[in-house]
């Protein structure tokens, strides 16, 4: 799992890197989390949207909240040796 994070993050910081991005580094920690958010939204609204329940703004915060939770936890899991 460490591997997978780590390989995300480098593409992303790459790419950003590649265009002349003085921040790239950055750019890879909060696109990972926008990703992660998205796909969970994406989880979440599937069962919501197949029973009619409706997807309120607290479940976003929610989501949103808790993956940031996460990518915080991720950060310490991405290897600093990337950077140079």
């Amino acid at each position: 799992m460490k591997q997978f994070f780590e390989y995300m993050y480098y593409r992303i910081s790459e790419f950003y890197k590649a265009s002349g991005d003085k921040d790239y580094l950055d750019w890879g920690y909060w696109l990972l989390l926008d990703s992660l958010g998205c796909i969970v939204l994406a989880i979440i609204a599937i069962p919501l949207y197949t029973f009619h329940l409706k997807f309120s703004r607290q479940i976003v915060i929610t989501v949103f909240t808790l993956v940031g939770f996460l990518n915080v936890i991720i950060v310490y899991f991405i290897d600093n040796n990337l950077n140079q």
